[in-house]
């Protein structure tokens, strides 16, 4: 059974996917689609930029203390029992809903992400704490604590995707900067080598340059990814996830296009 000494939240893998990675997505696909059509073809740009800002807006729920919660932004709101009208599943198991006895803006209900599936079965139907919970339903003792017990390595796999994903980032900025025209060879694509069209002296492309094949990019990448996991508990284990996520951007933007 749930008590009030139980904290529940969303999790954090989710949160990482579902309100900003996957957005992000959208913003960039709604971005180039609309720099290339013309005409009534631009209004569907508006679907991406839609589907990035519902997922912005998602809420992050957390029971603390018997108190259930939701943040979107900065501010905590509680959520009275008596509100609750119903809650559901909308993509699991990312986004669920809860229908309150209010208009919630934007969209009517309060659409959250999701706690982590408590049924590890993929062909059976998922299972929430946070949704028995907000069903009055109880929870099995045994899935409760496999879900605290699995909390600390879930969170470090966390930071150690985030500092991969910003790696990878930092590298791209980079090869794009060098194909929008600082010192690029206009028309070139942008997996092309643009190392070989602009000087970076301080530049990290340099660096994956002289590792010259994207074999050797992938062995970099592999043995910090290996690193990063065998180290994940420590402090500076992000930092090998970083340079991994460096490295990987080299091994695919190595190969010559025909």
């Amino acid at each position: 059974m749930i008590d009030s000494e139980t904290n529940l939240h969303s999790d954090g893998m989710n949160v990482f996917f579902a309100k900003y990675s996957t957005p992000c997505f959208w913003l960039a696909f709604g971005a180039v689609f609309s720099r290339n059509s013309h005409g009534w073809r631009i209004l569907f740009a508006v679907l991406p930029f839609m589907a990035a800002f519902f997922q912005f807006s998602l809420a992050v729920v957390r029971l603390h203390n018997g108190v259930l919660q939701y943040r979107r932004f900065a501010k905590c709101r509680a959520i009275p029992r008596r509100e609750v009208v119903s809650c559901g599943l909308t993509w699991p198991p990312f986004i669920g809903y809860i229908r309150l006895s209010h208009f919630v803006a934007p969209w009517g209900r309060l659409y959250f992400v999701l706690d982590r599936n408590l049924e590890s079965n993929p062909f059976r139907r998922a299972d929430f704490a946070l949704l028995r919970y907000i069903r009055g339903q109880p929870t099995p003792p045994k899935r409760l604590a496999q879900e605290s017990g699995t909390a600390g390595d879930r969170e470090a796999l966390l930071k150690l995707v985030a500092a991969g994903a910003a790696g990878a980032l930092v590298t791209l900025l980079q090869f794009a900067a060098a194909d929008a025209g600082l010192g690029a060879i206009p028309g070139r694509s942008v997996l092309e080598k643009p190392w070989q069209t602009t000087t970076f002296p301080w530049s990290i492309l340099e660096r994956l340059h002289l590792l010259g094949s994207p074999l050797m990019a992938a062995a970099l990448c592999v043995i910090f990814v290996a690193l990063a996991v065998h180290r994940r508990r420590r402090p500076k284990a992000w930092l090998c996830a970083f340079v991994a996520g460096l490295a990987l951007p080299g091994v695919f933007l190595h190969w010559p296009v025909g």
